[in-house]
């Protein structure tokens, strides 16, 4: 339906959506909300807190905190060029000019900085063998680049872990969508990177692990 209208709500807004982007789910305002108290309890802060989304789709997270909290500085990224044309448009009309919008794959075209204080992603994490088995609304019109989490459903989650702590501030924060049944295919991931101090797991409206809030150690040694 949201297809059909061309719009969707999503955390007191309205989106524009088309078939080059997912349409916002009401699960992923559990990811906006968590942002929002990670920015929120560091209103004491001297500086802005500079934050980034990573595979922005249709904007409506990067929008809706550059609405809810717009004294940061806001960056987003997508590899998806007609995603970003609808992610910029979004932004415009529901956040003013506060979002930098850049192409690209994952954190690729960032070189060595800037640092974040906080990084957030819904990354597709979509088993490749589920993806014939979701439902026709979804399969037949939602972008499967978007979907398509690999074989495990794993494989951006890998790529994120890898890199965004060479991309946050010391104590940064990286709150991540998932999978209902991914908790501990994460925790295992965690392990292998010890550069981050610990992970928590937020539960959506339906009692299932939804949001992942990893956090940076403070006293990290690189490991570049």
């Amino acid at each position: 339906m949201a297809y059909i209208t061309g719009e969707k709500g999503f955390f007191e807004s309205d989106f524009e959506v088309a078939r080059q982007v997912l349409i916002p789910r009401p699960e992923t305002e559990i990811l906006v909300e968590e942002a929002l108290k990670i920015l929120n309890s560091g209103s004491g802060h001297p500086c802005p807190q500079r934050v980034l989304e990573l595979g922005t789709g249709s904007g409506a997270i990067i929008a809706s905190l550059a609405k809810a909290a717009p004294c940061h500085l806001y960056l987003a990224n997508d590899i998806s060029l007609s995603a970003l044309g609808i992610a910029k448009k979004n932004a415009c009309r529901i956040a003013g000019n506060r979002v930098l919008f850049f192409a690209g794959d994952w954190f690729g075209p960032l070189g060595d900085d800037p640092r974040f204080d906080l990084i957030v992603s819904n990354p597709p994490y979509i088993p490749l063998a589920d993806i014939g088995r979701l439902a026709p609304e979804i399969r037949a019109y939602e972008p499967e680049l978007a979907l398509d989490g690999g074989e495990d459903g794993l494989s951006c989650f890998r790529i994120i872990f890898r890199d965004a702590h060479k991309r946050l501030v010391p104590g940064g924060s990286l709150l991540l969508e998932m999978g209902f049944d991914q908790k501990d295919g994460l925790e295992n991931l965690l392990e292998l990177h010890p550069e981050y101090e610990s992970i928590e797991f937020i539960k959506d409206l339906s009692g299932h692990h939804r949001v992942a809030k990893i956090k940076k150690a403070i006293d990290n040694t690189e490991r570049i």
